[in-house]
């Protein structure tokens, strides 16, 4: 599949980022995320994705603080490791139609277990973590 971002996509990413405040790294990734989703009606996925990526993101924060050692440490990382195959299957199913040179490009970027590979993940969560604060935001 060809993929050609709509203007709507690109309007909404912008709009996290500037709520983000500049902080979104892999906006081309976000943006098709969301326009997948949006094609493909599984808006549901996409928000799965950005809500269990919000529980990880804050997970971590905790797991750095608290450290190895830390009362509860074990039961966040167990969690953690199960988010992370959980937003890996649902971003595999969002991308299935991609092309597969665009496919490997997100599989190399972010699946491989790899220490560059890992921390992309962490920083795709971060900022699909905005998205979910984004749509939080205007909820209220």
């Amino acid at each position: 599949m060809n993929l050609q971002i709509s203007d709507e996509t690109k309007s909404f990413i912008n709009e996290v980022n500037i709520f983000s405040k500049n902080r979104l790294q892999k906006i081309e990734d976000l943006e098709i995320l969301a326009e997948l989703s949006e094609k493909d009606n599984n808006q549901n996925v996409f928000n799965d994705i950005i809500f269990i990526s919000k529980f990880m993101t804050n997970a971590l924060t905790i797991m750095k603080r608290i450290g190895v050692a830390g009362d509860g440490y074990d039961k966040l990382i167990t969690e953690y490791n199960k988010g992370m195959n959980d937003v890996k299957s649902k971003i595999e199913l969002i991308i299935n139609n991609l092309d597969s040179e665009k496919k490997d490009r997100f599989n190399k970027k972010y699946f491989q277990i790899t220490h560059e590979s890992i921390s992309n993940f962490v920083i795709l969560l971060s900022d699909l973590t905005w998205v979910k604060n984004w749509k939080l935001g205007f909820k209220k």
